[in-house]
């Protein structure tokens, strides 16, 4: 009978000891992870302070480059391609899209796949239309024959929009997401 008594008087002070320390482990725990929480989001924060300059820098290079990749633009920077053939000054061009992509090809680590996406689709269809009007040329055709080719189909262009115009939405519509994440 002795021995349950010293053995409920131990447990009297064990029991709510080790209740207490239980206890004081599940706060710590919390405060940890609440803790955690705090400094994985101030770490997101920082990143997302130091990465947001180049992501708007990228948005705004692909822009140049879908803008300098229509046909006119690339068409007013060849000021001496008079003594060219139609398919030499497609082939010029074609060259001039590749030496411009290649130039921000980088651009797609800050942007996202839909925006990267949609530049592809804007080159392809750029080039995609130069090479059917080059190849629709008679043989002997000059390169002002391709201009005026150029101008004339541009200008009959069907209503749809163009993929390069999409490409263009979809980098407004992807900055405007820097800024509003939460959507």
């Amino acid at each position: 009978m002795e021995i349950v008594k010293e053995l409920l008087e131990i447990a009297k002070y064990t029991i709510p000891a080790l209740l207490s320390i239980g206890a004081g482990r599940m706060v710590f725990a919390a405060a940890q992870r609440a803790a955690d929480r705090k400094a994985e989001r101030e770490r997101r924060f920082h990143a997302y302070e130091s990465v947001l300059p180049l992501t708007l820098q990228a948005y705004e290079r692909l822009t140049l480059y879908v803008e300098r990749i229509h046909p006119f633009q690339i068409l007013s920077r060849m000021p001496n391609a008079g003594g060219l053939s139609a398919k030499q000054l497609r082939d010029v061009m074609v060259q001039e899209i590749r030496l411009e992509f290649e130039h921000n090809i980088v651009q797609q680590i800050y942007v996202s796949e839909r925006a990267w996406g949609a530049l592809l689709e804007a080159r392809e269809e750029v080039v995609t239309f130069l090479t059917d009007l080059a190849q629709n040329m008679p043989e002997r055709a000059t390169a002002a024959d391709f201009v005026e080719a150029v101008a004339a189909s541009l200008k009959n262009a069907p209503e749809s929009e163009p993929a390069r115009d999409k490409a263009l939405r979809t980098f407004r519509n992807e900055v405007v997401r820097l800024f509003l994440p939460g959507d």
